[in-house]
Order: C-alpha cells, then sequence, then structure tokens
C-alpha cells in the first residue's frame, strides 16, 4: 500500500477547495482529521462529503473518481470497511458508463476480503446498476444470489437489508409488481 505525504493530501484538499468552495468546511475537517490521523472521524466526514450534490453539477465530473483514486484507495486500510463500501458506491456514481461503475465496484471487491457485509453492499450496488441499465433479469438473480448469501451469515448489518430491500422495491417498481414492491418495502 502506497500513503501519501501530508503535502500530497493537503494539495488535493486545496484542489477540491478551489473547484468547490461551498466545501470549504467540510475539506478543512477532513484535512484536520488526516493530519491528526484520527480515521474514524475523517471516514464519517469523508462518507458526508462524497454525497454532496456540488459534485454531480459543477466540475468537470469525475472528481470524485480521482480524489477515490488518489486518497480514498490509498486509505482502505484505515476506514471502516462498510463506510469504505458506501464511499466506493457514491464515488461509482460519476462514471458516464454504467457498465465502467459496474466494473469499478467489482475492483473495489478485490480490497474488502474478508469483510462480508462491505461485499454485499458492493453487490447490491451492481445489482441497482445493472437494474439501471435494463438488465431486469440479471438484477433480479444477483439480488436473489444476495439474499442467499446474506441469509446463511449471522451478524450483517442492517445497511445490507436496508439496501437489498431498496433495490428489491426498484426491481418490483419498474416491473409493476405492486403486491411485491409493497413487500419489498416493508
Amino acid at each position: 500500500m502506497t500513503t501519501l505525504s501530508a503535502s500530497e493530501v493537503t494539495a488535493l484538499f486545496d484542489e477540491h477547495q478551489a473547484k468547490f468552495p461551498v466545501l470549504t468546511e467540510k475539506i478543512g475537517e477532513l484535512k484536520t482529521y488526516y493530519n491528526e490521523k484520527m480515521w474514524h472521524q475523517m471516514t464519517d466526514c469523508m462518507v458526508i462529503y462524497v454525497k454532496e450534490s456540488c459534485f454531480d453539477s459543477s466540475g468537470n465530473g469525475n472528481e470524485l473518481i480521482v480524489f477515490y483514486e488518489k486518497l480514498i484507495q490509498k486509505l482502505n486500510f484505515r476506514l471502516n470497511p462498510i463506510k469504505y463500501a458506501m464511499i466506493t458506491i457514491q464515488c461509482s456514481r460519476q462514471f458516464e458508463a454504467i457498465e465502467d461503475a459496474i466494473k469499478f465496484l467489482e475492483s473495489a471487491k478485490d480490497r474488502l476480503k474478508g469483510h462480508p457485509d462491505a461485499l454485499f453492499l458492493l453487490e447490491i450496488s451492481q445489482a441497482d446498476k445493472k437494474l439501471a441499465l435494463g438488465q431486469h433479469h440479471d438484477c433480479f438473480e444477483h439480488l436473489n444470489e444476495i439474499k442467499i448469501k446474506v441469509n446463511q451469515c449471522a451478524d450483517v448489518d442492517s445497511k445490507v437489508f436496508s439496501g437489498l430491500a431498496h433495490v428489491y422495491g426498484l426491481y418490483y417498481k419498474r416491473k409493476d409488481d405492486h403486491e411485491n414492491y409493497y413487500k419489498a418495502c416493508l
């Protein structure tokens, strides 16, 4: 695992601050947490940071991907695996082609071996992206495979169940299967 120097991280954050002045406060927090090696707090802040809508509306559209490759990917062993998966999923939204986003999520699985909950989240997101592509059958099969794996595990995080129910709900809504849609939403 390559590490980043403090100056490289500061330069990356300064670049984001120049492009997204509305995130100045969040960037200041991230810099502080990185410099103080407060990984838990940095992870929580980063989850909120990557969800910001300004990344979707301005810039050249790949800032999160670059941010992920330069910083987040190098910190993955210091970040909470479930939150790392959530950050990865949020960054995947910046790919123009959904197929590229699916490949991106697949590549992140290698870094999360040994953390089944985080892997489930990535797989659920892949199923969601397949649904967005119109691959309904593939999505449904993938969801059923995930559900079987989840049911075989003990102590699965609630985010996994929530994500699974959400994508099942989207699938049934798209198929106009009202009965199963309402069951998935409960």
